[in-house]
């Protein structure tokens, strides 16, 4: 299990993971609950999608959000994507350096995203994102 899916973990049981977490939770969130609201923060997944297109990277979330395979996505990829104050503050509120912070996101972000856009819909509002989120966070640990 990675550092992802323990901070995952930790977030939906309520417990601590050593390091990483704990820092985070000291700085007022987790690395999901920070993802979650970064996406918001982009416009939602339809921002997120815009910005994917804007960087000749449509086909790439496109993937995602599709019902087929996920294509992967590099952490620099990635990192050109998202807005840099975005990156910086999820990088401050988890304690993560930079270059780990962004490795974790690409591995995980296609699969939140295909999480997100059951059957290939996106919702289309950020209330309806964070709900499909918390429920998708929700169901891949077990908890009701």
């Amino acid at each position: 299990m990675g550092l992802f899916d323990q901070i995952l973990g930790a977030v939906l049981s309520g417990g601590q993971t050593p390091g990483q977490d704990q820092a985070a939770a000291a700085a007022g969130g987790t690395l999901p609950q920070l993802v979650m609201a970064a996406i918001a923060h982009e416009g939602g997944i339809a921002g997120l999608m815009q910005k994917f297109q804007s960087a000749g990277l449509g086909g790439v979330i496109g993937s995602w959000v599709g019902t087929g395979a996920n294509q992967p996505i590099s952490p620099g990829a990635l990192q050109q994507v998202l807005d840099p104050a975005t990156v910086q503050a999820i990088a401050e509120k988890t304690g993560l350096p930079i270059e780990q912070l962004m490795a974790q996101i690409s591995q995980h972000l296609p699969q939140m995203i295909d999480g997100l856009t059951p059957n290939g819909e996106v919702p289309q509002n950020n209330d309806a994102l964070l709900q499909a989120g918390l429920t998708l966070l929700k169901s891949r640990f077990g908890v009701a």
